[in-house]
């Protein structure tokens, strides 16, 4: 008995699999509203960056994080090669990939960090420096890390307007006395705008307060460290009762990212069980706090960080604040091209291991209801996704996204409703008579994005069903709920590729078009409208072609008798003066002739 109670406490090894990293770009200069509602603050011009932009602290910030992660990764534990160069086992690409937000202080907090973890004396001397390459995503598209500002941004702007003018209202006047303090000595009056901005001023204030803290500046003359401190803990109730009141959300705030992060994991358990190498092995986002807090709410996970201010058990995230997941194989367990893991061992074989890092308190423990300890297995951590996504729904669905069409299409569903906005306008008084219309560019764009392969599959209607919504297609997606569906099999693979994309051609054209509520249309009347303003426009045009004719015209006769004038006055004056010339010499002879 001593034994076994002996070897339960053994520490056991495992084998680290994949490493994947959020971090909060580091500390920045203020926003440039700071102009209007702070311009007693002199600080704003003791920064090294322009406004909203990573300071050098920031840049030092990211330098040792990446250095404390080539110690641990590289140095100590040897899952990383030395250099981001190597070459791996199947020469298919990096071992470690750095994505990104699109915001300019995120990318230059990777740049600085990759250099931390990849340092100049490293690279050999055939380039002085390996540019780190950066994924990021047009901002306006950017699900994986502001969802809530990208698709997402019409059902963020009217939940953000309700609560500026519900608790955001009751929580500023509750807190009147702290924010005319603040005001005062900013020399602007924040309870004097409305709601919106009012909440959106004191955000950016108190952020400009907190940059200071953190470039270690001096606090503005009047300012006190305990006023500081109350309008910090202040700042920070109000981004979480902004952002994170309701489950709802939460879920779109974080947008695609728990998708991207547990595919992340099926994929690399799909090559590692396989006894495939893992590529990438480690996978680095960079973001904004929103999608950090977004993230720790929807796991639910709790953690101490000391001196920090606090709101519901939940502690304001100093910059460069970075969440780990470590998936790890258990030890014992072993895997190659013979000795595949059983589908029904794999939330046995592998856990992820979860903590948190922050330039200020290093590495911090993390509990959370889901997993008994820091190492949550498969099944534990899978649920603290699921469970939450399961009571409010996709992201996706909350914003009502059409993820069935191809971003392709969504963009140029967005440049055409721009080009067209006046025809868009006309089109939208005359649509509630003449419901069946819809908009032939729009049908062009989906085939065209069918024809070109796009995977996102189109609306459906009727009796027309998905092959994954039948009972064995959810039986198929819960037996590989930790596998990468597109990694099982090569050959079986195409086999669905050709199935789907079969299906899709039948749906394609069983499509009713005319039902389609969420694409945009144009009537007849608008149609019709739009064709005789093309027409007047056309005809104008001909006539001021033919005014501007005519008036090249006549100006190029002027011109014509004015050279013709020129011409003959020019021989006029010509034959004169040869004729006096003439009459000269003829007198000059003569004169001669008598002297003689």
């Amino acid at each position: 008995v001593f034994l076994v109670i002996f070897a339960f406490f053994l520490p056991t090894h495992a084998e680290l699999v994949l490493l994947m990293t959020l971090a909060r770009h580091g500390s920045r200069s203020p926003d440039s509203t700071v102009v209007q509602y702070c311009p007693n603050n002199r600080n704003m011009y003791m920064y090294s960056a322009p406004f909203s932009e990573l300071t050098i602290r920031g840049m030092h910030q990211a330098w040792d994080f990446g250095k404390y992660l080539r110690q641990q990764y590289i140095e100590e534990h040897k899952f990383l090669p030395e250099r981001f160069e190597e070459l791996n086992m199947n020469f298919s690409g990096f071992h470690s990939e750095f994505w990104s937000d699109s915001a300019v202080r995120c990318l230059q907090t990777t740049v600085a960090f990759g250099y931390g973890l990849y340092p100049r004396e490293y690279f050999g001397e055939e380039f002085p420096i390996v540019p780190l390459p950066v994924h990021s995503e047009i901002k306006t598209f950017d699900d994986l890390f502001a969802a809530a500002k990208a698709d997402c941004s019409g059902v963020r702007e009217r939940d953000e307007i309700a609560f500026a003018n519900t608790a955001g209202l009751r929580i500023l006047q509750a807190n009147r006395n702290t924010v005319n303090k603040v005001g005062d000595l900013c020399g602007f009056d924040i309870m004097s705008l409305e709601p919106v901005e009012r909440v959106s001023a004191w955000k950016d204030v108190a952020d400009f307060l907190d940059s200071d803290h953190e470039q270690e500046l001096p606090l503005m003359p009047g300012m006190s460290p305990e006023l500081y401190a109350e309008a910090s803990r202040l700042s920070f109730k109000l981004l979480m009762q902004r952002f994170y009141a309701t489950q709802r959300q939460i879920t779109y705030w974080a947008g695609q990212f728990p998708e991207r992060l547990l595919n992340e994991i099926r994929k690399a358990i799909t090559h590692d069980h396989q006894g495939r190498p893992v590529n990438p092995r480690y996978v680095s986002f960079t973001s904004h706090r929103e999608l950090i807090y977004a993230m720790i709410l929807m796991m639910e996970w709790n953690f101490k960080l000391e001196g920090e201010p606090s709101y519901n058990n939940h502690y304001k995230l100093p910059p460069l604040t970075t969440l780990f997941w470590e998936l790890h194989r258990k030890d014992g367990v072993s895997v190659g091209i013979n000795d595949t893991i059983p589908e029904d061992r794999l939330s046995d074989a592998y856990f992820v291991r979860i903590f948190v890092w922050t330039p200020i308190h290093g590495r911090v423990s993390v509990t959370t209801k889901f997993c008994k300890t820091d190492k949550c297995s498969l099944d534990e951590f899978f649920s603290s996704i699921e469970t939450h996504v399961g009571k409010t729904g996709a992201w996706d669905e909350i914003c009502g996204v059409n993820y069935e069409d191809s971003k392709y299409v969504r963009i140029c569903r967005e440049l055409f409703s721009s080009q067209f906005q006046a025809t868009s306008a006309h089109s939208e008084n005359v649509q509630a008579a003449h419901p069946q219309s819809s908009s032939n560019k729009l049908r062009e764009f989906d085939a065209i994005s069918h024809r070109n392969g796009s995977r996102y599959l189109v609306k459906k209607h009727g009796s027309s069903q998905h092959p994954d919504d039948t009972e064995q297609g959810k039986d198929a997606k819960d037996h590989d709920r930790f596998r990468d569906p597109w990694m099982v099999n090569n050959d079986q693979r195409e086999q669905d590729e050709m199935e789907d994309l079969d299906w899709e051609d039948d749906e394609m054209e069983a499509y009713d078009w005319e039902e389609d509520e969420d694409r945009l249309s144009y009537s007849r009347h608008a149609d019709k409208h739009r064709r005789k303003s093309s027409h007047s426009k056309r005809k104008h045009a001909r006539a001021k072609a033919r005014k501007h004719a005519k008036k090249n015209t006549v100006w190029t006769r002027r011109r014509m008798m004015n050279i013709a004038w020129m011409s003959l006055i020019s021989i006029i004056v010509a034959i004169l003066s040869i004729m006096v010339d003439r009459a000269l010499f003829r007198e000059h002879h003569r004169t001669d002739g008598y002297s003689e």
